[in-house]
């Protein structure tokens, strides 16, 4: 019963950490929000089509890196600093998914907890960053608004 109202607690922050990025976020928030949004659906819909086991953990493995990428490159494109945090995060992500996709003898409990913990993490980067992005839009709007159009 904890596990699954974690799991909802779970879920519930990352759709309005997404939806809170994707409506008031900047171009890299929004990026961000997607390129996460996407390769939640893909795995959950990998883990729920497919049967083998083997194949499942490898695509997964793939979104995690593919997502990785993602940003990754953001940090390179941006000035913001979320995506700094959301990267080393996801690099934690990929490396658990490369230690099981090897067969690394990792306990269960240590595998749900690191992934938990660094997806919660993402998403609270993520709505830090776009928080941040937003503030800052808004003070760029009302310092052009007090000062005048052709000042």
């Amino acid at each position: 019963m904890f596990s699954t109202l974690i799991g909802w607690v779970g879920a519930l922050l990352m759709l309005g950490g997404c939806t809170f990025a994707l409506t008031l976020g900047g171009k890299t928030e929004k990026i961000g929000a997607t390129s996460y949004l996407l390769c939640w659906l893909f795995s959950t819909l990998v883990r729920i089509y497919f049967t083998n086991k083997d194949h499942s953990i490898f695509i997964v493995m793939m979104l995690d890196v593919s997502l990785l990428i993602i940003f990754a490159s953001l940090v390179w494109k941006s000035a913001s600093n979320w995506p700094v945090v959301a990267t080393a995060l996801q690099l934690l992500v990929a490396t658990l998914q490369f230690f099981y996709v090897i067969d690394f003898k990792i306990t269960v409990s240590a595998y749900y907890t690191i992934l938990n913990v660094s997806s919660a993490g993402i998403i609270i980067s993520l709505i830090v960053g776009t928080f941040s992005a937003w503030q800052e839009r808004a003070v760029i709007g009302s310092s052009r608004n007090d000062i005048g159009r052709y000042s």
